[in-house]
């Protein structure tokens, strides 16, 4: 399975992400909102750290940091470490991951278009349905927003199955 939908390109996901933090988790502190943003751009190379330190500092860094995924991972594996990973999260990356999965999931309509499967689809919704569950107690808000999401999208992959000819 290719990378999950990202409308836009990392830029425009990273402003969405953040966005999604301050009006739907009500979220006003700087250090999650800056982290949500530059998380991306870490390669864990010294040189990067003392940059986050120098200009954010070793908050954000040490933040940015956790987020972090293993970049030389396939995507699969890549799913797996992040499941494997979040239940340890701090509060505040917990919030950034539930943040990402609701983008995601605003741009899963998308996916069908760009040639994915329904199977696909459910594959991704279960997967991202997991690592919420794995965050959940750390913002209501934004659990119930997700919460809403999934169950539209479901509704709307439900439906494009009963819609397939092999379904009649």
């Amino acid at each position: 399975m290719n990378a999950g939908p990202d409308k836009g390109g990392p830029i425009t996901s990273r402003i969405v992400v953040t966005e999604i933090l301050s009006r739907v988790g009500r979220i006003d502190d700087i250090t999650t909102l800056t982290a949500a943003i530059l998380h991306h751009v870490f390669d864990s190379s010294e040189s990067v750290k003392q940059e986050l330190d120098v200009h954010f500092g070793p908050e954000i860094r040490m933040l940015v940091q956790e987020l972090a995924g293993n970049k030389h991972l396939s995507h699969t594996e890549q799913m797996q470490d992040l499941l494997d990973r979040v239940p340890f999260f701090s509060l505040r990356a917990k919030q950034i991951v539930i943040a990402e999965k609701i983008c995601k999931l605003q741009d899963l309509a998308k996916a069908q278009s760009d040639g994915w499967s329904l199977e696909q689809m459910h594959g991704y919704m279960t997967w991202m349905g997991q690592v919420l569950e794995a965050c959940r107690g750390v913002n209501p808000y934004l659990e119930e927003y997700f919460d809403e999401l999934y169950e539209e999208q479901s509704r709307l992959i439900r439906d494009a199955e009963d819609d397939t000819p092999t379904s009649r």
